[in-house]
């Protein structure tokens, strides 16, 4: 069990079938994050990604916060997406484990470590 979160944000977002205002929820635990796209109008809640910044959390995707690029690159492969902003590199990856409906996993690198881990869902 988790707790309370540390932080909550929201944003409002148009919803593009139905014209409502749905929300963007932030829900921010130490080590983890959770974005939620709430739809409107009946308040039904979608996961849309978890960020994974603790290295003492296993992921089960075979690598941790810490691990180093280069075994990112030996389970997962050539990414088909790379970007680089400040000196901090994403490397994104096509991830459906059998667990999941994460679409994509990323991994973003700082100094040649993960420093944090985000899966991505396809909310529609």
């Amino acid at each position: 069990h988790l707790g309370s979160p540390l932080q909550v944000t929201q944003h409002d977002t148009a919803n593009a079938y139905t014209g409502l205002r749905d929300h963007v929820i932030r829900l921010a635990y130490p080590g983890i994050t959770f974005v939620l796209y709430r739809v409107a109008p009946d308040d039904r809640d979608l996961l849309m990604a978890v960020t994974l910044s603790d290295s003492t959390r296993d992921p089960g995707a075979g690598i941790r916060v810490g691990t180093l690029v280069e075994e990112v690159e030996r389970r997962f492969g050539q990414p088909y997406r790379v970007a680089t902003v400040q000196g901090q590199t994403t490397l994104q990856y096509e991830y459906e484990p059998d667990f999941s409906a994460a679409e994509d996993i990323a991994f973003e690198i700082e100094g040649g470590v993960v420093r944090r881990i985000i899966w991505l869902l396809y909310v529609d």
